[in-house]
């Protein structure tokens, strides 16, 4: 006897749920090419998701804006170094 086939989760659909794309990891059910999508389930994890989400997105610019800050930061330094030995090697010679 062949396998019986999966069944979408969602609420009063009986279309076969689709392999590999139509299981949802947040709320462990297996859904049709029209459910897959968290939006498109109702799916219990959607907030969780969505939290996820804006923290990693909410690190990531963190780190960018330090990267950008801390490059400023040494640019300047830089700057000031040049002009502080400029302005030594001009005192020097007078």
């Amino acid at each position: 006897m062949p396998a019986k086939k999966i069944r979408c989760t969602a609420k009063d659909c009986r279309d076969a749920a689709q392999r590999i794309v139509g299981d949802c990891g947040f709320c462990q059910g297996h859904f049709c090419g029209k459910h897959r999508l968290l939006e498109d389930h109702k799916c219990s994890g959607l907030e969780d998701c969505k939290k996820e989400s804006h923290e990693r997105n909410a690190a990531q610019l963190e780190s960018e804006r330090t990267q950008m800050i801390r490059g400023v930061i040494s640019a300047v330094l830089e700057a000031v170094a040049v002009a502080i030995d400029r302005r030594l090697e001009t005192r020097r010679c007078d």
